[in-house]
C-alpha cells in the first residue's frame, strides 16, 4: 500500500485513575502505538480530570504516543465532536478508553479496504468482553439497523469530512447517539463497506453499556432507546409514541412488531432508493425475523430457515410476561429447544438445556446442575 493518508484515533477520557481504569487506558494506548500502519495520530480528549489522569497523559505525550487536550465538556459526544474537529486525519476512528484493537494490522486493513472501494466508512466485527473474562463475537451486519445497532461505534473508520457533513454528533441522545448517527449514515446513503475482521475488543460495563442494575437497565430501554426508536420509526409510521414503542416495538424487551409496521418500514426504505444499501439481505432478514415472531418453535424446521436466510443469525424465540406493563419474566428458546428463564429479562433463574442428542439438563440459576434426563 503506497498511499498512506493520516488516520486520527479519538479517545475520550475522564478521571480514569479514580475509576480504576488506568490499566485499561494503557492497554488502549499500546494497541494504537503497536499498529503496523504508522501514519496515525492518537488524540485524547480529557474532560478536565482531577485525579491524576492528566499526569498519565503527559507521560505518554512525552513518549510521542498521544496528543491530548483537557477541558470541561458537556458529555461524551460533545468530547467526541471536539476530537473530530481537532483531528488532522483524513480518516477517523473512535476508540473508547476501556477498549483496545484486536490485532496490530487493524487500521492498515481498514485503510486498504477504504482506498480500494472508495468507501465513506469501513466497519467490521467486535469481540465483547465482560469484566470476568467471558467474551463473544459481534458481527457487523448493516441490514439489522432498524432494530439493533448494526456495528459497534469503535469498529468504524470514517472519513472525517463525512462526520462534518453530518453536523457531527448530536448531544441530546445520550449514550445511544452513535446508534442514531449510524442510522443516519445509512439513510443518507453514504457508502459503508464491511470488512470481515475483528476490529476491536469492546469491554462491557462502560458508560455506553452499563446495565448492571435494574435501574440502569430500564433507563437504557425506557428512556434512551425509546427516544431513539421514536426518532426513527416516526419517520415512516405515524402510530408511534414512546410508550407504544416500549410496549410493542423494542425486540429485546418483548417486541411484537405487527404487519403494518413491516409494510411501512419496507416502503420507506424502497422509496429511499439507496444505492449503497444491501436491500436483498435487508428483505431476507425481515422475513426471517417475521417467521421467528409468528411461527411456533415446534412447527418450523429451524435449520432450513437459517440455511435459506442468513447463516449468521442464530434462531431464537422469546416470550415475555408482564406485570403492570413491566416485563418481569423472559423465556428464551433456541433452535434446539433449550430454554432460559430470566427475571426482569436480566437475572438468570433457571435453564433447561437440550443437546443435539435430545438429552435434557436442568440447571438452577443457569449454572447449578439439578438433574439430567436422557
Amino acid at each position: 500500500m503506497t498511499e498512506q493518508p493520516l488516520v486520527t484515533v479519538i479517545t475520550v477520557v475522564y478521571n480514569i485513575i479514580e475509576n480504576g481504569r488506568k490499566d485499561f487506558l494503557i492497554q488502549n494506548f499500546e494497541s494504537v502505538h503497536n499498529q503496523t500502519y504508522k501514519n496515525i495520530e492518537h488524540l485524547i480528549i480529557d474532560g478536565a480530570s482531577t485525579d491524576g489522569t492528566i499526569d498519565l497523559l503527559k507521560k505518554y505525550e512525552r513518549k510521542g504516543w498521544i496528543h491530548f487536550i483537557s477541558e470541561p465538556d458537556s458529555g461524551i459526544f460533545d468530547a467526541m465532536n471536539k476530537g473530530h474537529k481537532k483531528a488532522k486525519g483524513e480518516y477517523a476512528l473512535v476508540l473508547n478508553s476501556d477498549d483496545w484493537y484486536a490485532s496490530n494490522d487493524v487500521i492498515e486493513c481498514m485503510v486498504k479496504k477504504s482506498l480500494e472501494t472508495d468507501a465513506d466508512y469501513v466497519y467490521g466485527n467486535q469481540e465483547c468482553w465482560s469484566l470476568n473474562g467471558n467474551h463473544a463475537t459481534g458481527l457487523g451486519e448493516q441490514y439489522i439497523f432498524w432494530r439493533y445497532m448494526p456495528f459497534n461505534h469503535p469498529t468504524i473508520m470514517i472519513k472525517n469530512s463525512v462526520v462534518a457533513k453530518q453536523g457531527y454528533y448530536r448531544t441530546d441522545f445520550d449514550t445511544v447517539e452513535d446508534y442514531r448517527f449510524v442510522i443516519q449514515l445509512i439513510l443518507d446513503d453514504y457508502k459503508g463497506v464491511y470488512i470481515d475482521k475483528i476490529i476491536v475488543n469492546f469491554r462491557l460495563g462502560g458508560a455506553s453499556f452499563d446495565q448492571k442494575t435494574l435501574t440502569s437497565f430500564y433507563d437504557f430501554h425506557y428512556r434512551r432507546l425509546a427516544k431513539l426508536y421514536m426518532w426513527f420509526y416516526s419517520q415512516f409510521d405515524d402510530r408511534m409514541t414512546e410508550e407504544k414503542i416500549i410496549q410493542n416495538y423494542m425486540w429485546d424487551i418483548g417486541g411484537k412488531f405487527d404487519e403494518l409496521f413491516f409494510i411501512r418500514l419496507i416502503r420507506f426504505m424502497i422509496f429511499k432508493k439507496l444505492k449503497n444499501f444491501n436491500y436483498e439481505d435487508f428483505f431476507k432478514h425481515i422475513e426471517f425475523f417475521k417467521n421467528s415472531l409468528i411461527i411456533s418453535t415446534k412447527e418450523v424446521d429451524h435449520q432450513n430457515i437459517q440455511n435459506n436466510f442468513s447463516k449468521k443469525m442464530p434462531f431464537s424465540y422469546s416470550k415475555y410476561y408482564y406485570i403492570l406493563g413491566i416485563p418481569f419474566m423472559k423465556i428464551k428458546e433456541d433452535a434446539h429447544g433449550s430454554k432460559h428463564y430470566k427475571l426482569f429479562s436480566l437475572v438468570p433463574i433457571f435453564k433447561i438445556k437440550i443437546d443435539r442428542k435430545g438429552t435434557k439438563t436442568y440447571k438452577l440459576f443457569s449454572f447449578f446442575p439439578l438433574f439430567k434426563i436422557k
